[in-house]
């Protein structure tokens, strides 16, 4: 096999066109790979993401690497903005990938590859002419084929809890146990007395039980009144979506099967919105399930 360093990887790599790249002179000029990455809400959890992914290849000599275990097809995700990056090794296609919700943030920049699993020699028929010839050797994790990155720009709010939709904050004129509500910019804010603040933030960093507590007193009712302040907003012509985190929550009942416009069940939705809190409370306090 002739080396040539002027090339993107100096060995022949199946991979799609770069801008104004001719086909004719890549390193396999009759040959595709075209995966088909697609990104959604994970419908049983909707604080997480889906990719969806199926690919294809059109290489005979590639695609028997994989068959026998020589190759293995790799998905990595990364987001610049969280610091996160993540390589997902694919067994089928097509398949799924979850990913949580509290790593993605603005933009994720999907990049799908092939990659030898151990040392390989092979040779194709569809390579360019420069590479016909003596059989082509390789180590252990050379890449075999590439796709572009593919960007996805996310609404960091699809994924987001509805914990992280509340804002606390304190104020000294604000009596202890006593929460002021303000729905009227994108996050809701609740304002409280600091000594009351401090103990929800200790109850939220300590065990299950205490968390469960705390969801089911601070949040259920600060649930309760942002899904009243909905029905408000409803009867009043205004649109949902004007503020995010109505926008949110009404999506969450969509998924969910529940009627927040229904005022006498206020409790029980939020309830389940918060995922049955005073179940886990049953469950974690006292050792008898629901």
């Amino acid at each position: 096999m002739k080396y040539d360093a002027k090339k993107l990887f100096g060995y022949p790599v199946l991979r799609d066109a770069l801008p104004g790249e001719h086909r004719r002179l890549m390193d396999y000029p009759k040959a595709e790979f075209q995966p088909d990455l697609k990104l959604s809400v994970d419908p049983t959890k909707p604080t997480n993401a889906i990719i969806d992914y199926d690919y294809a290849i059109s290489v005979p000599e590639l695609v028997a690497l994989a068959d026998n275990g020589l190759a293995e097809f790799r998905l990595t995700v990364s987001c610049s903005k969280t610091f996160w990056t993540e390589s997902f090794t694919l067994e089928e296609t097509p398949g799924t990938i979850t990913l949580e919700g509290e790593f993605l943030k603005d933009q994720l920049e999907l990049s799908m590859v092939l990659i030898t699993s151990s040392q390989v020699e092979f040779t194709s028929t569809l390579f360019h002419e420069d590479y016909q010839g003596e059989p082509i050797s390789l180590p252990k994790y050379s890449i075999l084929a590439w796709h572009n990155p593919i960007t996805y720009s996310i609404a960091q709010e699809r994924f987001r809890s509805l914990r992280t939709l509340i804002d606390f904050q304190t104020a000294d004129d604000v009596k202890p146990g006593q929460l002021i509500f303000d729905g009227d910019d994108d996050y809701v804010t609740v304002t409280v007395h600091k000594k009351m603040y401090q103990a929800i933030t200790l109850a939220t960093q300590s065990s299950d039980l205490a968390k469960a507590v705390v969801l089911s007193s601070i949040y259920q009712s600060v649930v309760c009144q942002m899904l009243n302040e909905m029905i408000a907003m409803d009867d009043a012509g205004e649109d949902l979506d004007s503020r995010r985190w109505s926008m949110v929550i009404k999506e969450r009942c969509t998924e969910q099967n529940i009627r927040w416009t229904d005022a006498a069940s206020l409790a029980s939705n939020a309830q389940q919105l918060l995922g049955s809190c005073f179940s886990k409370i049953t469950d974690l306090g006292f050792g008898v399930s629901q």
